[in-house]
């Protein structure tokens, strides 16, 4: 797929989703808007590359592009870009804040994201809360699932191991082994009264999962989502979720690959942007419970708070 002005430069755009599916995808859609964007006043034509984990590297090896965005840097390919990126070719990675790479990346910064959605959950009394995370060979959900740990460990609320699951699916369904045990945790004897979901599909499984034990959000159990698609304040009830930048980033990141490539600018190593909060009707105090202290640290993750209009 290519988005063609008077181009002399060609930019690779490699996702790990098929081209077919960016559409359906709105985190991959959302990026995709931004470079899209960036492209219009820069004679670029930009090529989506279908990046498949174990033939990424010898496609952008091969490839006689200019310059590549990687979104979502995996696991499995790490070496691979590191030796292109060491070898000389121009690659920037969106999504994923891995300083083990010797490239430039943008990125949002989902530890300080998923910190700030663990402290709004406890200062609303939550402390048995479900740490519902998928897609662990992406560095994003490394972050929030470290996040998520960390923060209410920090707090004095270290989660049991029951309480924290890694979905092995796709990002999109739960896996059936996920389904079970989630299910578990919500009809046990002492059920958590909050899910803090690592993804905006995640947080759809986990709501259509709560809605049929015929509990309610939120005032059986509080629901926190990732990314702010414009579906999100049309769920019932509304879904609080932590909003990434996205179509930022991704414009961010051609403007500096095309500087890189076209005027020799080499790109700051690290652009981490901030995320925010955003506060919905999903999520309340536990009932029977008062609120606990409020946290006084400086916060890196601005809060907005939407309630429906009357």
């Amino acid at each position: 797929i290519e988005v063609p002005g008077s181009a002399n430069l060609s930019i690779g755009f490699a996702i790990p989703a098929l081209s077919a599916q960016i559409e359906e995808d709105y985190f991959a859609s959302a990026l995709l808007r931004g470079i899209q964007k960036a492209s219009i006043d820069r004679p670029i034509s930009l090529r989506i590359l279908d990046a498949h984990a174990e033939t990424l590297g010898k496609t952008m090896a091969s490839s006689d592009l200019d310059g590549f965005i990687v979104v979502d840097l995996l696991d499995e390919n790490r070496e691979a870009i590191e030796k292109l990126a060491l070898a000389g070719k121009k690659i920037l990675i969106l999504g994923a804040s891995d300083d083990t790479v010797n490239a430039p990346f943008v990125d949002g910064d989902n530890y300080t994201g998923t910190a700030e959605a663990v402290k709004h959950l406890l200062y609303l009394g939550h402390t048995r809360i479900i740490g519902l995370f998928a897609l662990m060979e992406t560095w994003n959900s490394k972050q929030r699932h470290k996040a998520f740990v960390e923060t209410l460990t920090h707090r004095e609320y270290p989660p049991e191991q029951e309480l924290v699951l890694l979905d092995k699916g796709n990002g999109r369904q739960l896996a059936p082994e996920t389904h079970q045990r989630l299910e578990a945790l919500l009809t046990g004897a002492d059920r958590p009264t909050a899910v803090l979901c690592g993804g905006f599909f995640l947080a759809l499984e986990a709501m259509r999962l709560i809605k049929g034990l015929d509990l309610r959000i939120p005032e059986d159990v509080s629901l926190v989502g990732y990314d702010d698609p414009a579906a999100a304040k049309y769920l019932s009830p509304p879904l609080t979720t932590v909003r990434q930048p996205l179509e930022e980033m991704g414009e961010q990141s051609l403007a500096y690959l095309y500087d890189w490539v076209h005027f020799g600018t080499m790109p700051p190593l690290r652009m981490i942007h901030k995320e925010s909060l955003i506060v919905r009707s999903s999520t309340s105090q536990v009932q029977g419970r008062g609120r606990l202290h409020q946290h006084t640290e400086d916060s890196l993750c601005s809060t907005e708070i939407l309630t429906p209009s009357p």
